[in-house]
């Protein structure tokens, strides 16, 4: 892993995004995000939540700050911002004929242009097994199935071991097995000292999972803390238009039940 400081900590003020005039993201400001932590960004379809983490990732243009570690991650180029973020799309290009390993290599020598290709390797072999991909290590993107491209998608972002690493909608596409074995990856991860934004819309995995969360909607953000406090009947009712309980089981897992429209 690279070098964690657990003080570190990600300060997001007054992002704005503008596409065509429409205003999609209003000077959003985020309570500090630290090292260790799982932050997860929830909210209805169109909310903002996707152009929130690609505002922070530099690949859109927008007003406001991220400033991490004495740097603002907006305002610095391509390579820097590199070695310091890692991005998971909502999925990669299906029509792509690399393989699995020669994506994950690719991504990792884009940044570390000197690495000798056997440390590549390493790292690359190291990075599928980390997320149980081994089996199609050799098999072309364009030959996957739609949740392989996801886990795929996650071993490129990791490869590089990023400081922040922020993850478009890593669960989407996979069963419920998968998805307790990405987010139990991420938590590793978050242990490890990474700081992890995702954008979730499965509200029993922010639930369990999250740290943190912060719910967006129409480019705002509406309510933020740990998930078994801000997620209330009245904050889904106002945000989703749903009525729903959320609580605790015997088990003492979290669980969300939607009972109808309101």
């Amino acid at each position: 892993m690279n070098a964690f400081k657990p003080t570190e900590t990600l300060n997001v003020r007054g992002i704005g995004v503008h596409y065509g005039g429409a205003l999609i993201l209003d000077s959003v400001d985020l309570p500090p995000v630290k090292a260790g932590a799982i932050t997860a960004f929830a909210g209805p379809n169109g909310a903002g939540k996707s152009t929130l983490l690609r505002a922070i990732a530099g690949m859109v243009k927008a007003q406001g700050e991220a400033h991490f570690s004495g740097q603002d991650l907006m305002r610095l180029s391509v390579p820097e911002r590199g070695r310091i973020l890692g991005f998971m799309p909502q999925g990669l290009d299906g029509a792509s004929r690399l393989t699995v390993l020669e994506a994950i290599i690719a991504s990792l020598r884009v940044f570390s242009p000197g690495l000798p290709l056997s440390a590549c390797h390493e790292k690359a072999l190291a990075v599928m097994e980390q997320v149980g991909i081994l089996d199609f290590a050799l098999r072309p993107l364009n030959r996957l199935s739609g949740g392989q491209r996801q886990l795929a998608s996650l071993a490129q972002s990791l490869v590089r071991q990023p400081r922040i690493l922020l993850l478009d909608e890593p669960t989407s596409a996979l069963d419920l097995r998968h998805q307790i074995e990405v987010m139990s990856i991420l938590r590793d991860v978050a242990r490890a000292g990474c700081m992890v934004l995702v954008v979730l819309h499965d509200l029993a995995l922010v639930a369990n999972w999250a740290d943190e969360v912060v719910f967006l909607q129409d480019g705002r953000v509406a309510a933020s803390g740990a998930p078994l406090e801000v997620m209330t009947p009245e904050l889904l009712r106002n945000i989703y238009g749903v009525h729903a309980l959320v609580g605790r089981g015997g088990d003492d897992h979290a669980f969300v039940t939607v009972t109808g429209l309101a």
